[in-house]
C-alpha cells in the first residue's frame, strides 16, 4: 500500500500547486504562467502514467484486465491522454469487478481534470464514489470533485463539496488545503456579491470565511473587506 499512498499523495500536490496557481497574482503573467502550466501539466501526466500499486488491497487481476489497463497507462505515459481515456472505459465496461477497476476509473478523472474539463472530471470522480465507495481513491475522488466545482466558480458547492471531503477524512494536510479552499471560496463569493451591490451577502460571505479559519490570512482579508464595506456606506 505505500507505493499507492504515495503517488495518491502525488495527486494530491499537484491539484493543490495548480490551484495555488490559479489564485496566484504572478499566475496571469503570460511567460511566467505558462511554464508553470506546462510543469503542473506535466507532474499529472507522470501521475496518471504512474504504476498505483494494489498488493494486498484484491487478488491479482487476470492478463486480459491487466493489457487493457497496461496500454491505458502506456498511452498516458505518451501524452495520448484522450485515447487513454477510451482504453481506461472500455477496461471498466469489460472488467467492472477488476481489482484495478476503481484506479482506472480515478486515472479518467484525473486525465480530464488535467485536460480542463472539470465537469467530465466531476462526472468520473463522482462515478468512482457511486461504483466504488470503499475504493481507497474515494476521498481523493471526492476532493477533486471539490477542485473541479472551485475552478468551474461553482463556490457554493464546492463548499459543499469540500465540507464532505473534511466530514469524512483524517486530519492532515488535504483536511488544512479543503478548509483553506472553503474560506477562498467564500472571500470570492463576497466579492461576487459586493460587485452587484448585494451587501448583505457579501458581508454575510465575509464572516464565513472569517468562521471558517479564523488564524488565517484569508480571515484578515474578510476583514478587511468587511471593514472597507462599513467605511463606505
Amino acid at each position: 500500500m505505500t507505493d499507492n499512498i504515495s503517488n495518491i499523495n502525488l495527486v494530491k500536490s499537484f491539484i493543490n500547486y495548480q490551484s495555488r496557481l490559479a489564485t496566484s497574482p504572478e499566475s496571469s503573467v503570460g511567460k511566467k504562467a505558462g511554464a508553470y502550466v506546462t510543469l503542473a501539466s506535466t507532474f499529472a501526466l507522470a501521475i496518471i502514467a504512474a504504476p498505483f500499486s494494489i498488493a494486498g488491497c484484491a487478488p491479482e487481476p487476470d492478463d486480459d484486465a491487466q493489457f487493457y489497463y497496461s496500454e491505458g497507462r502506456v498511452l498516458a505515459e505518451n501524452g495520448h491522454i484522450r485515447e487513454s481515456i477510451a482504453v481506461f472505459e472500455h477496461f471498466i465496461s469489460e472488467y467492472p469487478d477488476s481489482p484495478l477497476a476503481n484506479d482506472a476509473q480515478y486515472r479518467i478523472g484525473m486525465s480530464y481534470y488535467l485536460l480542463n474539463e472539470y465537469e467530465a472530471a466531476i462526472s468520473a470522480s463522482q462515478a468512482l464514489i457511486d461504483k466504488y465507495p470503499d475504493s481507497p481513491l474515494a476521498d481523493d475522488a471526492q476532493y477533486m470533485i471539490g477542485m473541479s466545482y472551485y475552478l468551474l466558480n461553482e463556490y457554493e458547492t464546492a463548499i459543499s463539496i469540500f465540507q464532505t471531503f473534511i466530514d469524512r477524512s483524517r486530519p492532515g494536510s488535504a483536511v488544512d488545503e479543503a478548509r483553506y479552499k472553503i474560506s477562498y471560496c467564500y472571500l470570492l463569493l463576497g466579492d461576487s456579491y459586493l460587485d452587484s451591490n448585494e451587501y448583505e451577502k457579501a458581508a454575510e460571505a465575509y464572516q464565513k470565511a472569517i468562521d471558517n479559519d479564523p488564524d488565517s490570512h484569508l480571515a484578515q482579508t474578510a476583514k478587511d473587506r468587511l471593514a472597507a464595506m462599513d467605511g463606505g456606506r
